[in-house]
Order: structure tokens, then C-alpha cells, then sequence
């Protein structure tokens, strides 16, 4: 059975091809009234304020886009009236919501006031303790709850009328960051109270930056504010715009598609999405806890559905967001997402958590994490046998692609990835932790590069830590100096890879690692070809070709308290050719 909607229908009509229906909810309550397979047709045009909730009622069913259908999470909102300083304004009508951090502008991605414009500001909290790692237990001396939630800043960057009430701020951390509100502002004390518990108190991993976001300062062509209070948004538009004609479209729900309960044999072919809003709430590693524009948080199994040629846009969080939170063994399974394309996104691309024998490929992704800098271009957790193949991905300010824990067996393959790691830190093009026979295989990874005078904590390829028995063959890193990056893992080969610079060292790390094979590899540095390594680190290393443009090639050793020095014998490495 095909049930037709179309931007010109009603839903009073049957939704037949000649009486359509107007929304999809419409044609989803229709579609419950059958069994066995059922389609929605939903025809080109603009759908607005829309929300699906999926159960199991739901399986068999197939949502199929016809030419540029596209399904907003948002409304339309007119009425401007100039406000005097280059913005205009209009109320928000009582049904829209005031919470939101991006808006659509002529189909553009329009981000808040931003201050500074560029660049970041400078708190003076301090934190004064060491990172055990995340496997052995975090801090050494834990965060008080005051810690968490205070920001002392440097008042000659908060001017006495400053909006606190409506600011919002993003603080940097190391490999993520917390967006917050301002509960509180000690004038005298020079500090903010915040209304979000950090995920990691400020002055951490000697981290000293943040931005400001939502107030009069920051205000600029192209940009955007809301006083939630007044329930006004003002927006300063670009040279080019006349506001008179202007479509603005602000978010008014976090998902477009939400799968609540188990399903099967569920298709979404050929559509568009955009719109979506994000809550106030920790954003955690790779921002995962946020909301997807197709959304799934259930305890029931999730199995053989097909997400494909869809195309994501405008969204606060992210594009695909599939979690399912079972019990005991994994029974949500055969998962697949192919030749999506996913572009100016708040949060990540795609993240599948609970699944096993799924597949992500032929993806194309861009611009990631435009509101939340820590967002991941494909995660995947707690799902083994997963394939993660031929994605085409570009533009990241933080990890390309990401595996943790759990997702034993997963198979990184075929994959471009360019231009990743870009604002945060402690990240790779591909990074994978607590992984067991992980491969990762034919992978081109490039332009990741250090800023001057930080750690390399930027990476082409990053087995981090407690991964085991990992297979990373193939592989084309160019462009990164820091190549690769080991940390706390063991019993992994490298085999078969060219790592190239041409424009500086490289730099590959096996930090207190044990067991590992390094074999067959081409390292060219134009400048130094540095390996850096606990004694212990190689069951076998040979075969491997080495080329330093200043004729350095050396090894340096470094203790697992990260104290580095040079061995006295082994500079250059034997069994091995060099040239320079």
C-alpha cells in the first residue's frame, strides 16, 4: 500500500495518488491501519514542523522521498521591523521555542553573535592535577562540584553591561567542550556561575580558553541573537539580503524522525533534512549526547533497516543518531546507512551505538561540528563487526572517524579523510580505543597538521588506549606530522603503510606500548623521521623504508611517565633501509 503526501494536499483526503495528503504524520497514522509492507511517498516541496515518532507498529514500512523532499524540524518566521544598530527584530510567537542555537537564513546555516568574532578569550581558573587516562580512573585529585561550575574571567573582557542572562558559552577542554548557560555573575569576584556541570573543570589539561555566544557584543552581518526573556530575535543581515523577503526558519524540534520502541525492516530513502534544535546539556565525548535529525533511543532491538541517499543539512546535532541500550548480548543488528550526504552540521554525522554486523559506506561528509567543536564525523560504539567503508570526509574540527569500546572486529576500510582534528586536540582522522582485532585497511588520511608550539596531539591514525590485536594495513597518511600515534595498546601491527610529509617532520608514537609489529612501512619526512617509543614497544621491526630530507632519522624513548630521551645504540633503527 502507497500513501501519497504532497505540499497541496489535505488531511482530510485518503492519501491516494490523486488525494494526497498534506503531512506525514497524516500518512504514518494511515499506514498503521495496514500491515505488511507499506510506503510513504512523500512528493517534492517543504515540510514543515515535522515530527514522526516510530514504534514497532512501524516495521515493514518504507518513507521514500520523491525529487527534493524535504523534511524541516522548523517554522517559518516573518514580521521584521529594524532596530536601529544594523539588526532587525520580531517577536517569536508563543509557540516557538526560545532555546535554540542555530536558525536558517535563505537555506544557510546561521550561526549566534560570536565573541570574539575570531579567536577565543582567556579565563584565569586554574586546575592543578594530572590526567591518569581515561582507563585508569581520570583525575588523579577529583573536581569539586564549585570547580565544575565556576568560570573566573579576566574582567577587562566583560564590559559592565554585559547580557549574562542570555550568553551562553562554549569552554575548551582538551578533546571535547561544554556549552553552558550563566546561572549567576559575581561581578565583584569576577566569575560566572554556570548552569551546566563541565564535563571537565576549567584550567584542565592547562586548557585557558572559551568563546562567548548570544549577546550585543559578538553581533555582525550574517549573525544572530534571542533575548529568550522578551521572546524577540534579532538577526543583522548580510549586505546582499532584503529583509523584506528574507526566509528565516527557526528549529522547534530536536528530531525529525524518532524511532521509541523495536523495529524492523524500516527504509528511508531519497530525503532531506533540516531544522533540528539541540538542548542544554553536556555534549560529552564527540558531543554524543546529542539528538539526531533520524533518532533512535530504545531498549528494544533495532534490526535490517536501510537508511540511504538521504541528505542532511542545517541541523544543531546530528544527522544519523542510532542507540540502542540492551541488556546481555547484542541483538540490534544489520544496521545500514550508504551514500548519504551530511553537510553544516551543529553536531556529528553519524553514530550508531548497540548494533552488531551493520554497515556505514559510501557517506559524504562536511563541516561537522559548527556548534559543538567536538563532534565526530561517524562514531561507532559498543557495535562489533561493523564496516565502516569508502566515506568520503572532509572538514572536521575533531575525529574523522571513531570506534570505542566494544566495537571489537569493526573494519575501517577504504575511507578519505582531509582536513580533520582542526580545532580540538588528543584526536585523529581515525581513532579508535578499547578496541579488540580491529582492521583498519586501505584508508587515505590527510592535511591534519600542528599548530606551532603545541604537543602533537593531532593524528593521521590513533589506536589509543586498550587496543588490542589490530591490523592498520594500506594505509596512505600524508600531510599529518604526526603520522600515527600508539597509546597504551598492545600486540597491534602496522604493516604495508606510506606515511608522507612534505612540508615538515614526521612523528610516529608508540606510547607505553608493548608487542607491536612495524613492518613493511615507507616513512619520507622532508624534514626529521622521528619514532618515539617505550624500550619494549616492538616484538618486530624491520623491513621498514626510511627517508629524512635533513638527514635525521632517530628514535627516542619515552617512559610511561612520558619522559622522553635518546637511546644510546639504536639511532637509527636496525634491520631497516634509510636514506636521506
Amino acid at each position: 500500500m502507497i500513501y501519497h503526501v504532497s505540499p497541496h494536499g489535505s488531511d482530510q483526503s485518503a492519501g491516494t495518488r490523486d488525494n494526497p495528503v498534506k503531512t506525514p504524520e497524516k500518512a504514518l497514522a494511515l499506514a498503521r491501519e495496514q500491515t505488511g509492507d507499506r510506503t510513504i511517498l512523500i512528493e517534492e516541496g517543504v515540510y514543515e514542523d515535522v515530527s514522526l515518532i516510530l514504534d514497532e507498529r512501524d516495521s515493514n514500512l518504507t518513507i521514500q522521498g520523491n525529487t527534493n523532499a524535504l523534511l524541516c524540524a522548523g517554522k517559518r518566521i516573518d514580521n521584521w521591523s529594524p532596530y536601529g544598530d544594523g539588526s532587525w527584530y520580531t517577536k517569536l510567537p508563543n509557540d516557538f521555542p526560545v532555546d535554540f542555537r542555530m536558525i536558517m537564513v535563505n537555506g544557510r546555516f546561521a550561526q549566534r553573535s560570536r565573541f570574539p568574532l575570531e579567536g577565543r578569550l582567556e579565563y584565569l581558573s586554574r586546575f592543578n592535577a594530572n590526567w591518569l587516562s581515561t582507563s585508569q580512573g581520570g583525575w588523579d585529585i577529583k573536581p569539586t562540584a564549585r570547580q565544575l561550575t565556576t568560570l573566573e574571567y579576566d574582567p577587562a573582557d566583560i564590559g559592565p553591561d554585559f547580557d549574562w542572562r542570555n550568553a551562553e558559552l562554549t569552554i575548551f577542554h582538551k578533546w571535547d567542550e561544554t556549552m553552558t548557560g550563566i546561572s549567576a555573575h559575581d561581578t565583584a569576584g569576577h566569575a560566572f556561575e554556570l548552569s551546566v556541570k563541565l564535563t571537565h573543570p576549567p584550567g584542565a589539561f592547562k586548557s585557558k580558553t572559551y568563546i562567548i555566544w548570544n549577546t550585543r557584543d559578538g553581533m555582525a552581518p550574517g549573525k544572530w541573537r534571542v533575548d529568550k526573556a522578551e521572546r524577540i530575535l534579532y538577526y543583522q543581515p548580510l549586505d546582499h539580503e532584503d529583509m523584506s523577503t528574507i526566509d528565516v526558519v527557526v528549529p522547534v524540534h530536536q528530531s525529525i524522525i524518532t524511532i521509541k520502541g523495536g523495529i524492523s525492516r524500516l527504509t528511508v530513502r531519497d530525503v532531506c533534512f533540516s531544522g533540528t534544535s539541540s538542548p542544554m546539556i553536556p555534549g560529552g565525548f564527540g558531543a554524543g549526547a546529542m539528538p539526531g535529525a533520524i533518532h533512535a533511543d530504545t531498549e528494544e532491538p533495532i534490526t535490517d533497516c536501510l537508511f540511504e541517499k538521504l541528505t542532511f543539512s542545517n541541523l544543531s546535532g546530528w544527522a544519523i543518531k542510532l542507540s540502542v541500550k540492551e541488556a546481555g548480548e547484542i541483538s540490534s543488528a544489520g544496521v545500514r546507512i550508504k551514500n548519504c550526504t551530511i553537510a553544516d552540521i551543529g553536531g556529528g554525522g553519524i553514530q550508531i551505538r548497540g548494533f552488531r554486523d551493520s554497515l556505514v559506506q559510501g557517506n559524504t561528509i562536511r563541516r561537522v561540528g559548527r556548534i559543538y567543536f567536538s563532534a565526530i564525523g561517524i562514531s561507532i560504539g559498543k557495535s562489533p563487526d561493523c564496516h565502516v567503508a569508502a566515506n568520503d570526509l572532509a572538514d572536521l574540527p575533531y575525529s574523522a572517524i571513531a570506534a570505542g569500546w566494544g566495537s571489537d572486529t569493526i573494519h575501517i576500510r577504504e575511507n578519505k579523510i582531509h582536513n580533520a582534528v582542526n580545532v580540538l586536540n588528543d584526536g585523529g582522522g581515525i581513532y579508535i580505543t578499547g578496541n579488540d582485532g580491529a582492521l583498519i585497511t586501505g584508508n587515505t588520511v590527510s592535511g591534519i597538521l600542528q599548530q606551532e608550539g603545541e604537543d602533537i596531539q593531532r593524528n593521521g591514525i590513533y589506536p589509543d588506549e586498550k587496543t588490542t590485536n589490530c591490523l592498520v594495513e594500506g594505509n596512505f597518511v600524508y600531510g599529518c606530522h604526526s603520522a600515527l600515534l600508539n597509546h597504551m595498546s598492545q600486540g597491534n601491527i602496522i604493516r604495508n603503510n606510506v606515511f608522507i610529509s612534505l612540508d615538515g617532520p614526521v612523528m610516529l608514537s608508540f606510547i607505553r606500548c608493548q608487542g607491536y609489529v612495524f613492518e613493511k612501512n615507507t616513512v619520507h619526512a622532508r624534514d626529521e623521521a622521528i619514532f618515539a617509543h617505550r624500550r619494549d614497544a616492538f616484538a618486530v621491526f624491520t623491513e621498514n623504508l626510511v627517508y629524512s630530507g635533513t638527514g635525521i632519522a632517530e628514535s627516542v624513548y619515552v617512559a610511561d611517565d612520558y619522559t622522553r630521551s635518546k637511546p644510546e645504540n639504536l639511532n637509527p633503527l636496525p634491520g631497516n633501509e634509510y636514506s636521506y
